[in-house]
């Protein structure tokens, strides 16, 4: 949770802003086993989510926190897995900060 971190810290030469995302039935999937409910209240509870931090991004400062030009990297972990996303996070802080 960045809560709007790539808005706080914009000005920062060295910080990475990373979104993750998955498409809807995936993260619907996810939720309902990591919570433990049934996949129409893991979409209640998404949708939520979603609409309460857009709605902060837009209120506070005034962004679209859907827009991917507010970030550096948005990675789909349906498709590269965690793992895979982990790595490319890791891969593009250690080239922001020139560390091998």
């Amino acid at each position: 949770m960045g809560r709007a971190a790539p808005a706080v810290l914009r000005q920062l030469a060295d910080a990475l802003h990373v979104k993750v995302v998955a498409p809807k039935p995936f993260r619907i999937r996810r939720a309902s086993e990591r919570l433990g409910v049934k996949e129409s209240e893991a979409a209640k509870a998404l949708e939520d989510t979603d609409a309460g931090r857009a709605r902060y991004h837009r209120q506070y400062y005034g962004r679209d926190w859907d827009d991917p030009a507010n970030y550096h990297l948005v990675l789909n972990t349906e498709a590269l897995g965690y793992d895979g996303a982990a790595d490319l996070i890791v891969r593009a802080a250690r080239s922001r900060l020139s560390v091998p």
